[in-house]
């Protein structure tokens, strides 16, 4: 069932993309119907395959449709978030993948110089996920805010600060031991591909030299921002 699921999320992409050419805004809105559709059944059955590759084909319809359709493309962003929530309790890895590609969205609309709107809104979208995942399963927090980590080290490197401090405002309540752990991991990847064959062949929780020499003075800002929150 998992290549039958990914086979019908390929075509459910090549669709998304003529309705975008074409601006068929119905058959969009048809086209995330059975997406989200798809997305369901992987998580009833438990298919943890399906639905990672199925995320994946989404999450590339919406930086398609940055340029053109923002709107759609922050709607995709809204079921990303979403599916991953439901996920998160059977199916990890969908919900760490679902926090990865709205990472991707966010750098990706910043790199296109789209609308700092909607990269804006790609951060929020990722915070509420965050927030609800996180508290409940620390284990899954983690590697979501990894990828929160990864997020504001690419705006500090950029030189977006007022950014870079949104996103690290998602940590505001991870304890100093927790940064400190995420920071020790992170900077002992330096494998850009996944050591199992998959649709995506990137590994999450790579980050680029650049990226990764951020870590130290991003990580150590947000310690400061828990030690000085209130009681």
């Amino acid at each position: 069932m998992d290549d039958i699921t990914h086979t019908v999320a390929r075509a459910l992409h090549e669709v998304g993309e003529a309705a975008l050419k074409y601006g068929d805004r119905p058959l969009m809105q048809l086209v995330s119907k059975f997406f989200n559709t798809l997305l369901r059944a992987t998580i009833n059955r438990g298919e943890v395959r399906g639905g990672y590759d199925t995320l994946y084909e989404y999450e590339l319809l919406a930086e398609s449709a940055l340029q053109r359709e923002p709107t759609y493309a922050i709607q995709i962003a809204e079921r990303l978030a979403y599916y991953g929530e439901a996920a998160g309790g059977r199916l990890h890895w969908m919900a760490a993948a679902s926090a990865h590609d709205l990472r991707i969205l966010a750098e990706t609309n910043h790199r296109r110089q789209g609308n700092p709107e909607v990269t804006y809104r790609f951060i929020q979208i990722l915070a509420g996920m965050v927030g609800h995942v996180a508290p409940r399963d620390p284990v899954l927090g983690r590697q979501l805010y990894k990828s929160v980590t990864t997020l504001g080290c690419y705006f500090h490197t950029v030189g977006e600060e007022e950014t870079s401090d949104v996103v690290r405002a998602i940590l505001r309540e991870v304890p100093d031991t927790e940064l400190a752990r995420l920071e020790e991991e992170l900077a002992a990847v330096d494998e850009p591909e996944f050591w199992e064959v998959t649709e995506r062949w990137v590994n999450f929780d790579y980050m680029e030299p650049e990226l990764r020499h951020a870590l130290g003075p991003f990580l150590s800002d947000a310690k400061s921002d828990s030690r000085n929150r209130p009681p």
